[in-house]
């Protein structure tokens, strides 16, 4: 299916627009696209000519409320998908879709609305990211320019990230994770029996906001292998 329904309706001066303001780059002219068939009036002159800052410019259309809160207008912002795209920027490989559904739970403990409210900040995380990893549930930046302007707090200071707040994050991650490991009651077992048993922890473990653990092994593996450096880099 088209990403936009209305694609083939576009004049010449429109689609001309689409492809000088995306210069070259295919997934502006995508979430272009998207945007128009969400707001089919919509001005592209107006448009951010960076990719991040037109994802951002989504992020207001979907999330309204968070913009309408005059006391604070980027509470959910600051709750959900700041974390999410701080790790995401800090990553050193693809990061599992589990370690940022439950990531900076809040400390009441996550209720059924907060977790509501988290899948849907996820959900659009996940437009940024590649999409044939995100169909295997491990997220990665689509492009480079995504990290370099949410960085840039010059160009960006309403939506600014800080790529040292996902080092820190993604190193708390770690460090539960590899507690987790060392602390398994299989850790010092071997043989048939252990992996029985290892099966039976995996499966009945849950992350600290009450998620289903169906890719701990994956945070795991994250852990091994990066942990060391986001230590260092926290």
């Amino acid at each position: 299916a088209p990403v936009c329904r209305t694609w083939r309706l576009l004049g010449p001066a429109t689609a001309a627009t689409i492809c000088r303001k995306a210069a070259g780059i295919f997934l502006y002219a995508r979430e272009v696209l998207r945007q128009l068939n969400l707001s089919p009036m919509l001005d592209l002159e107006t448009l951010p000519d960076q990719l991040a800052g037109l994802y951002m410019k989504r992020y207001e259309m979907t999330f309204p409320d968070d913009e309408a809160d005059s006391t604070n207008p980027l509470d959910q912002f600051d709750s959900h998908t700041r974390p999410m795209l701080a790790m995401l920027m800090a990553a050193r490989s693809a990061v599992p879709e589990s370690a940022l559904e439950r990531v900076k739970p809040p400390s009441d403990g996550a209720t059924t609305q907060w977790k509501k409210r988290r899948r849907r900040h996820l959900d659009f995380v996940k437009q940024m990211c590649d999409g044939s990893l995100a169909r295997q549930r491990r997220l990665r930046f689509s492009h480079k320019s995504l990290s370099d302007w949410l960085g840039d707090e010059g160009k960006n200071e309403r939506y600014h990230v800080e790529e040292r707040e996902g080092h820190e994050l993604l190193a708390r991650m770690c460090i539960d994770a590899l507690r987790d490991i060392l602390g398994s009651p299989v850790a010092a077992g071997g043989g048939a029996a252990a992996g029985a048993e290892r099966r039976k922890h995996q499966t009945s473990a849950r992350g600290p906001t009450g998620f289903a653990a169906g890719s701990e092994e994956a945070i795991r593996a994250y852990a091994l292998k990066h942990g060391v450096a986001h230590l260092l880099l926290a």
